[in-house]
């Protein structure tokens, strides 16, 4: 079960009803700063996730965040949100890829926001709010 915060650090996941799954990660560094981020892919709507961050300690200073894979011809295409840019990263960050290839481009994403507060531990997907 996702924990949205006080489990310790490591990978957690879950499928619910609607076959949605979520992955979560909770890390630290040798700092002791800790980075938390959940992504989610629904066999409902093959080829989208969504990637949901609640704890950057580091504001993507460190980050690389994108998709990878193939276009509509079978060549190798990336899209990339950001590389290494502090404050690109943020708590409330909702990314959404389609990762559906494209003619020329392996996919899309749009940056977008949510309330973490609204998920308590324990609570994603469905949250409080």
């Amino acid at each position: 079960m996702l924990d949205s915060g006080t489990a310790p650090e490591g990978i957690y996941y879950q499928i619910d009803n609607n076959n949605e799954l979520s992955v979560e990660w909770i890390l630290e560094d040798l700092d002791g700063d800790v980075y938390q981020y959940i992504a989610t892919y629904s066999a409902i709507r093959p080829g989208l996730m969504n990637f949901y961050y609640f704890t950057t300690a580091d504001g993507g200073a460190n980050a690389t965040i994108g998709i990878q894979g193939t276009d509509g011809g079978g060549n190798y295409q990336a899209v990339q949100y950001e590389s290494g840019t502090a404050n690109e990263v943020f708590p409330g960050l909702l990314l959404q890829f389609d990762t559906n290839p494209l003619d020329t481009q392996v996919g899309t994403y749009v940056s977008n926001q949510f309330n973490p507060c609204c998920y308590p531990s324990g609570t994603f997907p469905a949250g409080v709010c």
